[in-house]
């Protein structure tokens, strides 16, 4: 009787997958840079701790157990790549192979929203890996500045040449650029006519306001408005208002 070899390898598998992500543009100083070990893709490491801003530049290197070669042909390549990663066409990173190391893999791409890539290996044997690979980088946006006045804490009954103490803080997940605090005078008024049907309503530029910059995820801001020098009358109603800008700057999009 003749004698075949039987030929044992090991179904592929990830053996280290490291994640690097750079803040975008206008975060840059302000969010530190992520770099983190998300293992195998078998455990709790898949997932990132650490939420990336929406914007950031995602690069992911994969260190297989053996070497996996994807097709040569482009075509076939981008659909391999949508199989092996498990993802749709319009969120498909880049995908970079280096004939000298073909046991490593990266994918780099533009962070749109949590991403999970759910690997599909298969080796030229045709052997696929034995337990679910799977990685989810966890993005968050980048939200408006919050503002809150603390002084005064609640509505006040004041006389029209009282100089009233203001205070405001700002907070930003990135950064506070600018606060400040406004004040309209909402009254009695000498026009009696009624409205146009038709009109749209006209929003009140601010009788008084008063702004400076900041540059960090708090700020505060104090002022004294002089509600003489707005020349008010008994029975106006001042509202006053605390605003924050930050440093958001995304493709031509900005926090207004």
């Amino acid at each position: 009787t003749g004698v075949e070899p039987i030929e044992l390898v090991p179904p592929p598998a990830v053996i280290r997958a490291t994640l690097t992500v750079s803040p975008p543009a206008y975060a840059v100083g302000r969010v530190p840079p992520l770099e983190t070990e998300l293992g195998p893709g078998v455990d709790e490491r898949a997932v990132t701790d650490t939420p990336s801003l929406i914007g950031s530049q995602a690069l992911l290197r994969l260190e297989l157990n053996k070497p996996l070669s994807p097709p040569t042909d482009e075509a076939r390549r981008a659909s391999w790549v949508r199989t092996t990663f498990g993802i749709d066409e319009e969120s498909a990173p880049q995908f970079t192979f280096n004939a000298v190391e073909p046991a490593v893999w990266t994918l780099d791409w533009r962070i749109h929203g949590t991403q999970t890539l759910a690997l599909d290996l298969v080796d030229e044997h045709g052997l696929g890996n034995t337990e679910p690979i799977s990685y989810r980088i966890v993005a968050v946006e980048d939200r408006p500045p919050a503002v809150t006045i603390r002084q005064p804490q609640a509505d006040e009954a004041v006389l029209p040449t009282a100089v009233v103490p203001l205070l405001a803080e700002g907070r930003d997940d990135v950064s506070v650029s600018s606060i400040g605090l406004e004040a309209v005078v909402n009254g009695a008024t000498t026009n009696k006519a009624k409205p146009d049907a038709t009109s749209q309503p006209q929003a009140s530029a601010p009788a008084w306001s008063h702004v400076q910059p900041a540059d960090g995820p708090m700020a505060r801001v104090e002022a004294k408005l002089d509600l003489g020098a707005l020349k008010v009358s008994a029975g106006d109603v001042v509202l006053v208002t605390a605003v924050a800008g930050d440093a958001f700057e995304l493709d031509g999009q900005t926090h207004e």
